[in-house]
């Protein structure tokens, strides 16, 4: 440093000694001292212009001669340039390798811009959803991928919940899409093919269906002959009990086949939706005198509704979950305990309350209680005589119908069923092709 320093003065004072000779022989000393530095200047600005014309394109042109401080100058530009080569180069494999490895991924992968064009997508997203990188890369996805179940879900832009929709009606192909957001509204797809999870969910669901269908003709004849079978005063205890234990027995299976066809039939994505406008008040209203003929008497139930607010909904599945959550609470509480059931609206939207100030439930169990057959040790037990499929029932009523079931529970505060449903749902708002969340056909 210290040396082109002194390289950098040689030059300064050979123009300060060339202008004082030429003042001296003139008789103009400031004059001529001016000229010289003038002209010393001068030829510096020249090399700068060489040096910011080099640095516009570094790669086509070569550093240009200097001395001094500016060879200091273009020595560190040079420097600076090969690194940022250098992690240019490191940079743009790191991209590739990236690149690749997501390309040969087995999931699907798209990339969009924050205005809905797709940018990018691997092989396996190309041959899921048949798109051809030279023709639709730029595109709208929406232009892309015609699938107005799929148009709704990116409108919605709700994406807690991934969606299912059938994407090829004839290779009957099934894909379950995730979206993550990220950057400023560009969105990132995860495409996955659960073509052969869909068709043995259908096969498990078709089993279910077809046991029920078949054990109902023999239920039927042997709860026929249990009826023709008199149980007069004079038959032994032990025959009557074994009768009546039997007509118990009867009724409960007859109760769980009804229940699995239900199940069976709300799982079925392909089963046909048929939404109305449903007077709630006067449903639960019937629904309550069943939990009354039900408890006997034991409980007090109490009916807090709004009755003017209907609901588009399909109005026997809604009657399967609302009765389901409301004879629960008959059956898991106590005699003597207080059930209030809420209906109204706000903001939100619909909801739908049930609420006990039974035991409570242990929290533990509370993400397991829509499971088929779940049943808390403590508190559900065969003796209530449900089947335990009617909080399973519940969340998939409500899941077809775009509406979200909620528990909450506390041991020893008692227990809180709600069914939550959007504003787009009360009647008098527009409902046109609703859905159930998350599922497509």
């Amino acid at each position: 440093m210290q040396n082109q320093l002194k390289a950098e003065l040689g030059p300064i004072l050979i123009a300060i000694t060339v202008g004082l000779g030429i003042g001296l022989a003139s008789g103009y000393m400031f004059l001529g001292l001016l000229l010289s530095l003038a002209g010393f200047l001068t030829l510096r600005l020249l090399q700068l212009a060489k040096i910011v014309r080099w640095m516009t394109n570094p790669k086509r042109e070569s550093a240009p001669e200097t001395s001094g401080l500016l060879e200091i100058l273009v020595a560190d530009i040079q420097k600076t340039l090969r690194q940022q080569e250098l992690e240019s180069q490191m940079l743009r494999s790191s991209l590739d390798q990236q690149t690749r490895l997501i390309s040969e991924v087995r999931d699907g992968v798209l990339i969009t811009h924050a205005g809905g064009r797709l940018l990018w997508s691997n092989k396996q997203a190309q041959w899921l959803l048949q798109i051809k990188p030279d023709r639709d890369h730029g595109l709208p996805l929406t232009h892309v991928i015609r699938n107005p179940h799929l148009h709704e879900y990116l409108a919605g832009e709700n994406f807690a919940e991934p969606l299912r929709l059938k994407i090829d009606q004839q290779r009957r192909r099934w894909c379950e899409v995730s979206i993550t957001q990220y950057a400023e509204g560009e969105r990132l797809f995860l495409i996955r093919d659960v073509t052969r999870l869909q068709q043995l969910e259908q096969m498990r669901r078709d089993f279910v269906a077809n046991l029920s269908h078949e054990l109902k003709t023999p239920l039927t004849v042997l709860r026929g002959y249990l009826e023709t079978l008199p149980v007069h005063e004079s038959t032994s205890p032990s025959v009557a009990r074994i009768h009546s234990e039997m007509e118990k027995q009867c009724e409960r299976m007859s109760n769980l086949l009804k229940d699995l066809l239900l199940l069976a039939q709300l799982e079925d994505i392909d089963s046909e939706m048929n939404f109305a406008p449903v007077d709630v008040g006067r449903m639960l209203t019937h629904i309550r005198e069943d939990a009354v003929r039900l408890s006997q008497g034991s409980h007090d139930i109490e009916l807090e509704v709004d009755s003017d607010l209907k609901l588009t909904a399909i109005e026997n599945e809604l009657f399967s979950a609302f009765s389901n959550l409301v004879i629960n609470a008959v059956r898991h509480t106590p005699e003597g305990s207080k059930i209030i059931i809420k209906w109204f609206a706000d903001e939100f939207g619909a909801h739908l309350l049930v609420e006990d100030d039974g035991p409570g439930i242990d929290g533990r169990h509370l993400r397991r209680l829509t499971e088929r057959f779940y049943r808390v040790e403590a508190s559900r037990n065969s003796s209530t005589g449900g089947t335990g499929l009617g909080l399973a029932i519940a969340k998939h009523v409500m899941l077809r119908q775009g509406a979200e079931l909620n528990i909450e529970s506390t041991l020893g505060s008692g227990s809180t069923f709600s069914c939550h449903f959007p504003s787009e749902q009360i009647a008098g708002q527009p409902a046109e092709n609703l859905q159930p969340a998350g599922v497509s056909n």
